[in-house]
């Protein structure tokens, strides 16, 4: 008997045909043992329809939930979340990956340290590389840090919560984040990078960063009793930020300049070589003075 509790993956598909067979193995080369994975099919643009069974061939607790045309991300979520069955609840975009080890680490942490969810340290990759270090604190939420898209939850917490809202299409990870730190939820940061979030052209934050930006006042609205209590609090944390991004400006600006300087002393000492090299081409290569050099290199020659 696996005493394991479950996790259901929900890996929501739109039109990442090349990516998605990646995420799927990802998940299937868990070294956790009791996982459910779900694929919501949400009616992508793709030309050549992709054979998703086909990918979960090896996967025995795997299904396929199909749209019967594209209802977004968010509800897409909420779908794969209706069609599951585990205790804990992981999702996930079809462009990203998971390390082996992160449902059984975060499993781990979530059980011995009796928490509500556990999300990790998030590795960018692709078209940038970086190691990204979440804050999920409700404050951070609040001023416009939003917490990463993939993490460990007990299905309860997204029952207190209602959903995914679909008409925060963009915004939906930061308002559910928002809904879980307003309700005192019990979270913890595994600082491991286990997720790996891909970066490239056709991802949501790149080809939709405006609309992003401009649906933060419906994400205001949405909290707005919350916004309003914490004004003071949320203040004071974007001065602290922006006074930590004044300083890290002020390294950036200083490092440069002495690069700057250093460079100015190289390229003046290159300058003066090229000048000492001329004029001793030119005297080389003039007719009336290479008897003098003739003789005073012979003169040389005799001492």
């Amino acid at each position: 008997m696996n005493c394991q509790p479950r996790v259901s993956v929900i890996l929501t598909y739109f039109n990442y045909r090349d990516y998605l067979p990646a995420s799927i193995a990802s998940v299937q080369s868990q070294t956790y043992g009791n996982v459910e994975l779900i694929v919501v099919d949400d009616c992508g643009p793709d030309l050549l329809p992709l054979d998703i069974g086909s990918l979960l061939a090896g996967h025995s607790n795997a299904k396929v939930v199909h749209h019967p045309h594209n209802l977004g991300l968010p509800v897409a979520r909420n779908t794969g979340i209706a069609n599951s069955t585990g205790d804990l609840l992981v999702i996930m975009d079809s462009d990203d990956l998971l390390a082996p080890t992160f449902i059984e680490e975060t499993v781990q942490a979530l059980v011995t340290q009796e928490l509500d969810g556990v999300y990790t340290l998030v590795q960018t990759f692709g078209a940038r590389d970086y190691l990204w270090t979440p804050d999920c604190s409700l404050l951070n939420l609040l001023v416009g840090n939003p917490g990463p898209a993939t993490f460990l939850m007990r299905r309860q917490v997204f029952d207190a919560v209602g959903c995914y809202k679909a008409h925060l299409p963009l915004n939906s990870d930061h308002d559910f984040w928002i809904e879980i730190a307003k309700r005192g939820f019990k979270f913890s940061r595994l600082d491991r990078p286990l997720y790996l979030y891909r970066k490239h052209a056709r991802s949501l934050s790149s080809v939709h960063r405006d609309a992003r930006w401009s649906a933060v006042p419906t994400l205001y609205d949405d909290h707005k009793e919350l916004y309003d209590t914490h004004v003071k609090e949320l203040l004071a944390l974007r001065e602290r930020q922006y006074r930590q991004l004044e300083h890290e400006y002020d390294k950036l600006w200083q490092g440069w300049y002495r690069a700057d300087q250093a460079s100015r002393v190289v390229h003046a000492r290159y300058e003066a070589a090229e000048s000492r090299i001329r004029f001793a081409n030119m005297i080389l290569q003039n007719i009336a003075l290479q008897p003098v050099l003739w003789a005073y290199r012979k003169l040389r020659r005799r001492r």
